[in-house]
């Protein structure tokens, strides 16, 4: 907060700061603000594309924040440029000074400008709760990473701009912005509706995409082209119409705040104020609550329902609705919202989990409905590709990464504001589980050995353990197998506390530690615990020490304070 404020705060003052600038000059107030945001939005889908794809794999972070502020500081030059040679009108043709003009239209008495401030607030606390919700979807199903989140938001401002550029066009016209306003919604509602019965079928397109792509000429390109490129349309599909709508309603609700020059900055500052408190809300609401108490099929169908009831509100104001019709209207939403809750098919889990973005030209997923049959032949002569292989959970060792197959069963799924925890079981005992959107750790042979050897070797090469520490809980394997040996005390430090119950599906394997008296488990960031933390773990420092102190010592901080795992990891490639 303290090193954004400041920044952040002025980006803010930017909007209605431009507004009012260009309501001076405008014609049509409404029309020319939704053409400002639009080229605003704009450039940020240019922005989020460059910094995701060219500037930080190219240049690097510090670099990269060194172009943004001198991009700001040209645009501090530009503007204070065109202060000085644009003049301001200063008289209108009936001699009224232009802060005294009186509006371009008559207000609509219809709604106050109170309700519409927080219809906007509820707006964008729906858009930031919903954009939580998809991301997380999209990055299970299409990779944990950050071009993942780079194209969900190239995607999402992308069409902010055009529907704010659409939205421009339609206040041109002789509208009732009301009822536009009232179908905006409603679209996005029944659009957001729709994303519930398509998003855990992403894997599907997807395979059925990049194996054409393996066949085609695209497949002499860089990997990463047309891959994100598939992951770019997408995601694009799923967002394109509720996030155009979106953008639709930014200009007309101005058209029916009414704006004059003298008001405009003001009330767009407002509007613009209580739709990015909203905001906030709606990210602090789906990420913290909404995701860990409901999940994020049953989190769509709420800001679904709240859509619902925006386009109620508006359109009851629009015609001017009895107090009955208004609450017939929103118990049809009510209603609507308690079907869907009921009768929603479950989200295939196996599906959403099966880590097609790995490797699409091999794995194993069962395609069904329309992608039955519109998997491409593999051309003479080639060969399947190698299997992919994962991190281990807790030292990043190579593993054969499991395949998800049709007989296999989910023994444990939950969601939290820092993931989504899946723990799979074979129909042969095998079990696997997966953190986000890639495998972890699992009981098949090659990854069962690993996580063992992590959890005796500190122990054995030791003369004298005493406390170990063991980041990143996985399976628990490595963690149960260390406190069984003659250590005094084993800490276990995760950042996500919804990965501690599943140890319970690999007790087979990993002897229960969460229920080890020596197992003490801190639920925070590894880094920063080792850079904090009072205690010394010499049993790691000392085997630091024996390996020539591989690895970064500034990383994990003074002597006596290492992680046994990247000690092990280094070890091992020894």
């Amino acid at each position: 907060l303290l090193v954004l404020l400041v920044p952040t705060t002025c980006m803010g003052g930017t909007l209605p700061a431009v507004s009012r600038a260009v309501a001076l000059h405008a014609r049509n107030i409404p029309s020319a603000i939704g053409r400002v945001y639009a080229a605003n939005t704009a450039g940020s889908v240019l922005g989020a594309f460059l910094v995701t794809f060219a500037l930080l794999p190219v240049l690097g972070l510090q670099v990269t924040l060194r172009l943004a502020v001198a991009g700001s500081l040209v645009s501090a030059l530009c503007a204070a440029f065109l202060a000085l040679v644009v003049d301001r009108p200063q008289t209108r043709a009936d001699g009224l000074d232009a802060e005294e003009q009186a509006p371009v239209e008559e207000a609509d008495d219809r709604a106050s400008p109170g309700e519409l401030m927080w219809l906007y607030f509820f707006s964008g606390l729906a858009a930031l709760g919903l954009e939580v919700i998809w991301s997380r979807a999209f990055s299970i199903q299409l990779g944990d990473t950050v071009f993942v989140y780079g194209l969900i938001t190239v995607v999402f401002l992308l069409q902010l701009a055009r529907g704010s550029a659409f939205g421009a066009r339609l206040t041109l016209g002789r509208i009732d912005p009301l009822s536009r306003l009232a179908r905006c919604y409603g679209v996005i509602a029944l659009a957001v509706v729709g994303t519930v019965f398509l998003l855990d079928k992403l894997a599907l397109p997807y395979v059925v995409l990049m194996r054409w792509v393996l066949v085609s000429p695209l497949q002499h390109l860089p990997r990463w082209i047309p891959d994100n490129s598939v992951r770019l349309l997408l995601i694009h599909l799923v967002l394109f119409l509720p996030v155009y709508q979106m953008g639709a309603s930014f200009p007309l609700m101005a058209r029916v705040l009414a704006l004059n020059p003298a008001t405009v900055g003001r009330r767009i500052g407002t509007l613009y104020q209580w739709n990015t408190v909203g905001g906030i809300a709606g990210a602090a609401l789906a990420g913290f609550v909404l995701l860990q108490f409901v999940g994020s099929q049953k989190s769509l169908l709420l800001f679904a329902a709240m859509e619902g009831a925006l386009a109620v509100q508006l359109l009851a104001r629009s015609r001017r609705w009895t107090r009955r019709s208004l609450f017939a209207g929103h118990g049809a939403v009510a209603a609507g919202l308690g079907a869907l809750w009921l009768f929603t098919p479950r989200w295939d889990l196996l599906l959403m989990h099966g880590q097609a973005f790995l490797d699409p030209g091999s794995v194993k997923i069962e395609l069904r409905g329309c992608f039955r049959g519109l998997l491409p032949s593999r051309p003479t002569g080639a060969t399947p590709a190698a299997p992919p292989v994962a991190p281990n959970a807790a030292a990043g060792s190579a593993a054969s990464v499991p395949e998800i197959q049709e007989t296999d069963r989910i023994l444990y799924h939950s969601e939290s504001a820092s993931t989504t925890v899946v723990v799979v079981g074979s129909s042969n005992d095998q079990r696997s589980i997966q953190v986000g959107s890639k495998v972890q750790a699992s009981t098949y042979p090659e990854d069962l050995l690993n996580q063992v050897l992590l959890g005796v070797l500190p122990a054995l090469l030791h003369p004298d353990p005493h406390q170990c520490l063991v980041i990143g809980c996985g399976s628990g394997i490595t963690t149960g197998t260390l406190a069984n040996m003659p250590v005094e005390r084993v800490d276990l430090v995760d950042i996500s506390a919804n990965v501690l119950p599943a140890t319970e599906c690999f007790a087979k394997w990993s002897f229960s530690p969460l229920r080890n008296p020596k197992v003490k488990t801190f639920i925070e960031d590894g880094r920063n615990y080792v850079l904090t933390t009072p205690k010394a773990y010499e049993t790691a420092a000392e085997l630091y020490q024996r390996v020539q102190r591989v690895g970064d010592r500034e990383t994990w901080g003074p002597a006596g304070k290492h992680n046994l795992a990247t000690v092990y990891l280094h070890l091992g490639r020894r």
